[in-house]
């Protein structure tokens, strides 16, 4: 086998298959990279809605707690009134 055969039937297939390969990794890794960046959009959406989920709870933990401060005070005057009513 001359040189001229050995490149017509080894080398160009080799390179052509060489070439398929790079190029089926290159789509793989671009497929990837599109799939990770849509993942990690996802998980900043997941864990942004939970640190505002937090805010929210402890907005409405601290109104709850000024209620509750509210009504016992209330309830403290009604017993200091019913006490006067008494005597």
């Amino acid at each position: 086998m001359d040189w001229q055969q050995f490149v017509n039937v080894v080398a160009i297939p080799a390179f052509a298959v060489v070439g398929w390969l790079a190029w089926s990794a290159r789509v793989k890794a671009e497929d990837a990279e599109a799939r990770l960046s849509a993942f990690q959009i996802e998980v900043a959406q997941k864990y942004a809605s939970v640190a505002y989920l937090k805010d929210v709870e402890s907005r409405l933990l601290q109104s709850l707690a000024k209620v509750e401060s509210s009504v016992e005070k209330l309830d403290a005057k009604i017993d200091r009134l019913l006490d006067r009513g008494g005597d």
